[in-house]
């Protein structure tokens, strides 16, 4: 940015000036010039001073120190200014530049970019690569043995609806390791066999064995009036009062003895 003014004496206007560097390109006298942060400087004809940097000023305050007034060209902008040597025009290298914004609408034009040379190839390119990586080679002896660890987890699939199939071609399909299925025995229906009741002429009664029995259920009679005893005698073994009934799980000869000789005894088997 270029400011172009005559300073009358004591004059000091605010003027906005954006940039990071201040160059005085001509002036009469000595001025002051302050920036909208606060720092101040005192320049003549050619001075030039650039604010510390990560700090930009956006306005500037110029005042005439001279004792009469005071013509003032000065220069502004991003980066680093480098004035010509003749004193004529001056070259600005900018390294910085400020973010800028467009609205809507609005468009630039960017032209003259300086001539990139071409480059004219003869014969064949030689390309060099160095320093790659060493690929170390692996030879293999025999079978070569891979686990394979730490597969991910195979979700279930749950079907939705009907899942259609074509077949192309015919299918082979073969069945192998079939788990072994064993023998089951066809469960046979059970017999229900009732017996002579017992008789106690004698005060005992045997149940003779029978390897097909499951079951003897033995009940004595309700009208009993003493025990009838799963013993050969009494005090041996179980008593049976009247009405009670007992199932024993056996296939051997099972003893009775009735107190009473006169009490009864029911019995069946279930084969």
């Amino acid at each position: 940015m270029i400011i172009n003014q005559t300073l009358q004496v004591g004059a000091e206007p605010m003027l906005s000036a954006e940039g990071s560097f201040i160059f005085v390109d001509s002036a009469d006298g000595l001025i002051e010039i302050t920036t909208d942060s606060g720092r101040n400087y005192s320049l003549n004809r050619w001075d030039q001073v650039q604010v510390p940097q990560g700090e930009d000023f956006k306005a500037i305050t110029i005042r005439n120190m001279h004792d009469s007034a005071n013509h003032v060209v000065i220069k502004t902008g991003h980066g680093k200014f480098y004035p010509a040597n003749d004193g004529g025009s001056t070259n600005a290298v900018i390294t910085a530049m400020p973010s800028v914004q467009f609205s809507a609408g609005q468009s630039f034009l960017v032209d003259n970019f300086p001539l990139i040379q071409s480059v004219k190839q003869s014969g064949l390119l030689d390309v060099s690569v160095n320093n790659l990586p060493l690929i170390q080679s692996v030879k293999q002896s025999g079978l070569l043995d891979v686990s394979v660890n730490n597969l991910p987890a195979i979700q279930s699939v749950s079907q939705s609806g009907q899942w259609l199939a074509q077949q192309a071609g015919l299918w082979d399909v073969s069945i192998n390791n079939l788990p072994t299925v064993q023998k089951v025995d066809a469960v046979k229906s059970a017999i229900y066999t009732p017996l002579v009741k017992a008789d106690f002429a004698s005060n005992n009664h045997v149940v003779a064995e029978n390897l097909n029995r499951k079951t003897l259920i033995i009940k004595a009679s309700p009208l009993n009036t003493g025990a009838i005893w799963i013993g050969e005698t009494a005090d041996n073994g179980l008593p049976l009062f009247a009405g009670e009934k007992i199932e024993l799980s056996t296939t051997a000869e099972v003893n009775l003895f009735a107190v009473v000789i006169t009490d009864n005894c029911y019995l069946s088997e279930v084969n």
